[in-house]
């Protein structure tokens, strides 16, 4: 076993917000396997990445922010909502455009996986049970990072 290239050197929250939903019947509650509630498209389902360098090219700032807000129609038991910071070392071989889309698709998935834990956390706690986000694949923001770089680098001029 190796270590990663890029290196998670810190994260937290800077938002976390969970709401059980009024009226929502238990008894028609879709649920993965019987035990999570399903987020179907009937939920406004979000994530957003920011990327930011820091000081040192090999250093850098992401953002990663997840939402689901249930439309009026949706038996979807919960309104809610996360941000969290990392801050990450490179210490790979590779630079330019090649390591920021290991950052941004890499990072964004450990921060994910941390949203995704402390959701799961918080509403195992709620009234209707513990929800489960879903699995994402963060390699299609390759052509957003490209995106994503050059306008952090315009912003900085």
């Amino acid at each position: 076993m190796t270590l990663s290239p890029l290196q998670l050197k810190h994260y937290h929250f800077t938002s976390v917000s969970v709401a059980s939903r009024v009226g929502v019947d238990l008894s028609s509650l879709e649920r993965v396997e019987g035990l999570y509630p399903i987020i179907d498209d009937k939920v406004n389902f979000r994530t957003d990445i920011e990327l930011g360098e820091m000081e040192g090219d090999k250093n850098f700032a992401l953002r990663v922010g997840v939402s689901g807000e249930p439309k009026e129609d949706s038996n979807f038991p919960y309104e809610f909502s996360a941000t969290t910071e990392g801050v990450f070392e490179y210490i790979g071989e590779e630079d330019g455009d090649t390591m920021k889309r290991i950052v941004v698709i890499n990072g964004a998935g450990l921060l994910y996986g941390a949203i995704r834990d402390q959701l799961m956390t918080l509403t195992a706690r709620l009234n209707y049970g513990p929800m489960l986000l879903p699995s994402l694949d963060f390699r299609s923001l390759e052509p957003e990072c490209q995106e994503a770089t050059a306008a952090v680098a315009s912003e900085q001029k």
